[in-house]
C-alpha cells in the first residue's frame, strides 16, 4: 500500500474569498500529489490509498461533492480516511470534528457524496464481497 495525508486549511470562520483559495490551493496539492502517488503505485503493483484528509469543522457545506470527490474522482484510490471527530478540546474549548453530525450545513452534501455510484461505504463493500 502506498498512501499520503493531505487537509484542507483554513482559519476560523473563513470569507468566501478565503475558502474559495483554500479549496483551490487544496485540489491543487492533492490532485498533483495523487497524480505522483498514483505514477509510483503502478510502477510497483501496490493499490493508493489517500490515508488521512478532511477539512476541520468543514465550513464549505459542498465540501464532499464539490471538493472532495471532484479532486479524487479521476484517481485509482482504494479508500479515502476522512479523520476522526473529537468533539469538545476543553483545553481549547472548541468542538474538533471532520465529519458532519445531523444538521450541520454539510451534511446533505455528505449525503449526495454516499449516494455517489463509485463511493463505497461498509455496507456497500460488504454486498459486493470486496473483502472476498
Amino acid at each position: 500500500m502506498m498512501s499520503f495525508d493531505t487537509y484542507q486549511f483554513a482559519k476560523p470562520s473563513p470569507s468566501k474569498a478565503e475558502l474559495e483559495q483554500s479549496k483551490k490551493d487544496f485540489t491543487a496539492l492533492l490532485r498533483n500529489n495523487l497524480a505522483v502517488l498514483q505514477q509510483y503505485a503502478q510502477k510497483n503493483q501496490k493499490p493508493m490509498a489517500l490515508a488521512e484528509t478532511g477539512f476541520e469543522t468543514i465550513p464549505d457545506p459542498t465540501w464532499w461533492t464539490q471538493t472532495l470527490y471532484a479532486s479524487v474522482q479521476d484517481f485509482d484510490i482504494c479508500y479515502v480516511l476522512i479523520w476522526r471527530n473529537h468533539g469538545l478540546k476543553k483545553e481549547e474549548n472548541q468542538m474538533h470534528y471532520y465529519a458532519p453530525y445531523k444538521g450541520h450545513p454539510s451534511s446533505s452534501d455528505f449525503k449526495n457524496f454516499y449516494a455517489l455510484p463509485n463511493v463505497y461505504f461498509g455496507k456497500k463493500t460488504k454486498a459486493l464481497n470486496l473483502y472476498k
